[in-house]
């Protein structure tokens, strides 16, 4: 089994700033293509005003990124990939996280107050064929979830269940002990 499509959040530690505030921002990235030639940036959208929606989205050519609700319960910074290279299932966890804590450290630098709490972390797929939401998807990929998991979280990581998605997989990865920074999950990354 080697679904595509990533999913991955960063949940948020308190409040999130206003949508106002957020769409000032990502069109500031906008303008300056803040990601390099990692994303082509080149919209963003407002659905702040939909109850456990997506929030503020910066819509990339390669993924969208989005400040709200959706997925897992709670404020946080989701990740959802649209297209990009074939790549594995972790491979494809990799390569979306590197460029969600790289958003996570650009917003809490950008705008006061922000902070993201990287002790938990939704995982999944949204891929309903490769990847339903099911035990036996589960089962087959709790190796591959780990082998991404656990040089993030050396001191240990548990995986629970993280709701209902419709139809596809997903999860929760949550440290075991005091979670690391952002920069340091970031050098975990880049060293993994």
């Amino acid at each position: 089994m080697d679904p595509t499509q990533p999913i991955l959040k960063l949940f948020c530690r308190g409040e999130s700033p206003p949508p106002g505030e957020l769409i000032g921002v990502f069109h500031k990235w906008i303008q300056q293509q803040r990601f390099g030639n990692q994303l082509l940036l080149f919209d963003v959208a407002d659905y702040s005003h939909v109850e456990q929606g997506p929030g503020v989205l910066l819509v990339a050519q390669e993924c969208y990124l989005g400040l709200g609700e959706q997925e897992g319960g709670g404020m946080g910074l989701l990740y959802r990939q649209r297209r990009g290279p074939d790549r594995s299932a972790g491979e494809g966890l990799r390569a979306g996280l590197a460029i969600l804590l790289q958003a996570a450290v650009l917003l809490e630098q950008d705008l006061a107050g922000l902070q993201f709490d990287p002790a938990q972390l939704l995982v999944g797929f949204d891929d309903q064929l490769a990847a339903p939401n099911t035990a036996a998807t589960s089962a087959a990929l709790e190796p591959t979830i780990r082998a991404f998991a656990e040089p993030l979280y050396p001191e240990g990581v548990h995986l629970s269940a993280a709701g209902t998605a419709v139809g596809s997989y997903r999860t929760r990865l949550g440290a075991v002990r005091a979670p690391p920074s952002l920069t340091v999950m970031q050098q975990r990354l880049s060293d993994g």
